[in-house]
C-alpha cells in the first residue's frame, strides 16, 4: 500500500510509535555528528560519498510503514537538534537533510536525499534539499514536490534493507 494513503486514512487511529532505544538515539547523535564534521573538514564531494557508503549492521525492523514513518519522524527530532546545536545560525536544508538521511541509513531505514530545484516563481531559493522516505517527504510538507523539480536523489536507487 501507498505510504501517502496509510498516512492519509489514518489519521483517525492512534499509531503505536516505536521507542527510540537510548543505543540507537546515541547512534543516531554521532552519526550526525561525524557527518557534519565531514562535511566541513573534507567538504561536500566526501560527504557525499559517504552517504552513499554507509551500511547498518543492526537494522531497524519495522514492517507497518506507518510506524517507520513515524519512528523516523522521531530520529529527525533528534538529528535535527543536533544540527541546530552544531551549526547555530547557518543551517540550511543541506545540512539537515545530510544529517537526517545518514542517521536514518545507518539505523537501516531506507532513506534517500532529493535535491531540487525551483519550480514557481514565488519560490524564493533556487535549490531546495530534502530526505524521503519510500518516496514521500519526511522533513518537509509533501506539497515540496510541487514547488520543486527533481534533479537527483542520492543514494540514486531504493535501499530496502
Amino acid at each position: 500500500m501507498n505510504l501517502y494513503f496509510v498516512l492519509l486514512f489514518a489519521k483517525d487511529r492512534a499509531a503505536k510509535v516505536p521507542p527510540l532505544p537510548f543505543r540507537r538515539l546515541l547512534r543516531v547523535i554521532v552519526t550526525s555528528v561525524w557527518m557534519l564534521l565531514i562535511y566541513r573538514i573534507y567538504g561536500l564531494n566526501k560527504a557525499m560519498d559517504r552517504l552513499k557508503s554507509i551500511r547498518c549492521k543492526d537494522p531497524v525492523r519495522i514492517k507497518n510503514p506507518l510506524s517507520e514513518f513515524l519512528y523516523a519522524r522521531r530520529v529527525m527530532v533528534w538529528s535535527q537538534f543536533v544540527v541546530s546545536l552544531l551549526n547555530a545560525g547557518k543551517i540550511d536544508s543541506f545540512l539537515r537533510s545530510l544529517s537526517l538521511c545518514a542517521s536514518l541509513k545507518k539505523l537501516g531505514i531506507p532513506a534517500q536525499m532529493v535535491l531540487g530545484e525551483k519550480n514557481d516563481d514565488h519560490v524564493i531559493e533556487n535549490l531546495h534539499v530534502w530526505v524521503e522516505l519510500r518516496h514521500v517527504p519526511l522533513n518537509e510538507s509533501w506539497e515540496v514536490e510541487w514547488h520543486f523539480r527533481e534533479i537527483k536523489r542520492i543514494p540514486e536507487r531504493f535501499d530496502v534493507h
